[in-house]
């Protein structure tokens, strides 16, 4: 398993120089309209147990408590740092992809339009039947109004 001191050690060097500044356990990087986050989160039980958050903000729209980990946020596992990155990396490219954005947007809106969240906290859908579009996990976490202001400001 993959410490939080070895990714932590590992995350310094890769994050600085993609341009990331670390505060605490918190990498940040601004660039061209979206600051991007890579968050280590400790466990409140054991050091062995954290989160490894990566999240996007998309600059136009307004940061608020609730989206702490970004607009669009995901949870890695604890793999190897090597993979941790590439797998970060990978979720900063596709989700400061302006047409990606848009089209993941659109995909869980007609989505939620289906299942909207009474039925679904109501356990009244059926996500063998009609699953969430794939990687939207983070998208739950906004309003409607929220979504479609980003899709305004894409």
């Amino acid at each position: 398993m993959l410490s939080e001191d070895a990714l932590i050690e590992y995350a310094k060097p890769y994050l600085k120089q993609r341009g990331f500044r670390k505060k605490n356990k918190r990498w940040t990087k601004q660039a061209d309209g979206f600051t991007f986050s890579f968050f280590i989160q400790g466990g409140a039980y054991s050091k062995d147990y954290y989160f490894i958050r990566p999240g996007v903000w998309f600059d136009a729209c307004e940061k608020t408590g609730l989206n702490y980990y970004g607009h669009f946020h995901t949870e890695l596992p604890q793999t190897t740092a090597e993979e941790v990155m590439e797998k970060a990396m990978a979720f900063f490219q596709a989700w400061s992809d302006r047409a990606y954005i848009r089209e993941t947007i659109q995909a869980f809106l007609e989505w939620e339009h289906r299942n909207p969240l009474e039925k679904r906290r109501a356990w009244n859908v059926d996500m063998k039947k009609d699953p969430p579009p794939d990687d939207c996990s983070g998208l739950v976490e906004l309003t409607e109004n929220q979504l479609h202001e980003i899709l305004e400001k894409l």
